[in-house]
């Protein structure tokens, strides 16, 4: 009714009022027609544009409802991602689909969805890659898509590898299954980043790739493993700082702890009975701490192995 309505004083003005009533009356109109097409933003956001390969991308989508109605979106697929390379080759799905939970969002409001990407799709090579969303509202019979964002999937140096029996239950009889550690390097907006890569020995399947920080550029990585496979890994995070974490074989991080240089640097020392010792520097205790500081419990007491 308002397009009708703004159509018909433009078809009984008087010549008279010149060009300016028509600028305003077609001003009026194109405002309307905007406002019924564009009733939904969606808008795609990622936390930084530059990745390695099969490292997992986070995103998030957020939703502006500009309707004068609640939108109800339930589990089942409204919401698709798209990933296309440079060369405009666009990226195979994986079978998984995407399922976001299920919510609403009040008129006038937004509201967020987070999803990891990398599941769903083959980012395996460098390149650069743009990425979009597309939302379904299914009362309406529309959909509504993002703006393109894009990312690049850098190359990383491997500077530490070493392959390990993965531990079996004392009633298994199957043959032990051998996976690799390996520690990688990447420069991502002028800093450098340390990563965990699990594979299998082939490196052919990666069961994780895990940022586990910043270090300086000067530092050297070290990486032990333990009498139970586990992997302890120390690195200089910062001037006279030192990271070290332990590791299980599944690329869960058990412990991290930040050591300060004092009359000689932090380091690992394997003992004869097979366990990793961190000997030198004194403890700094920081928030991103794991487990979080428990003052009842010794220094450097590591976690409980799982056998």
């Amino acid at each position: 009714m308002a397009v009708l309505f703004v159509a018909c004083l433009l078809l009984t003005w008087d010549y008279s009022g010149g060009m300016k009533i028509f600028y305003i009356l077609a001003g009026l109109l194109f405002a309307v027609v905007r406002s019924t097409l564009a009733q939904v933003d969606v808008e795609i956001i990622m936390p930084q544009d530059q990745f390695l390969p099969n490292e997992n991308i986070p995103v998030r989508v957020r939703i502006i409802n500009h309707a004068a109605e609640t939108l109800s979106f339930d589990t089942t697929d409204w919401l698709s991602y798209a990933v296309e390379a440079r060369n405009g080759e666009i990226m195979e799905k994986a079978p998984r689909v995407v399922a976001p939970h299920g919510f609403e969002i009040k008129a006038g409001e937004m509201a967020t969805t987070r999803a990891e990407v990398s599941p769903h799709f083959q980012l395996a090579k460098t390149g650069r890659y743009s990425i979009s969303t597309t939302v379904t509202i299914k009362e309406w019979g529309k959909t509504f898509a993002s703006k393109a964002v894009f990312f690049d999937l850098v190359h990383g140096n491997t500077i530490w590898s070493q392959d390990f029996g993965v531990p079996q239950s004392t009633n298994s009889t199957a043959a032990p299954e051998v996976r690799k550690y390996a520690l990688v390097q990447a420069t991502l907006k002028n800093q450098l980043n340390l990563y965990l890569r699990l594979t299998d020995t082939t490196e052919e399947k990666i069961y994780l790739l895990k940022q586990l920080g910043v270090m300086m550029s000067f530092s050297n990585p070290k990486g032990l493993t333990d009498s139970y496979n586990f992997l302890h890994v120390l690195y200089q995070s910062a001037s006279r700082q030192y990271r070290y974490m332990v590791i299980d074989p599944n690329g869960e991080i058990i412990l991290r702890n930040t050591y300060a240089y004092t009359e000689s640097a932090p380091h690992m020392k394997v003992e004869q009975d097979g366990s990793v010792s961190l000997l030198g520097g004194a403890r700094l205790v920081a928030e991103n701490d794991i487990p979080s500081k428990d003052p009842s419990k010794p220094e450097n007491e590591i976690p409980e192995k799982k056998h």
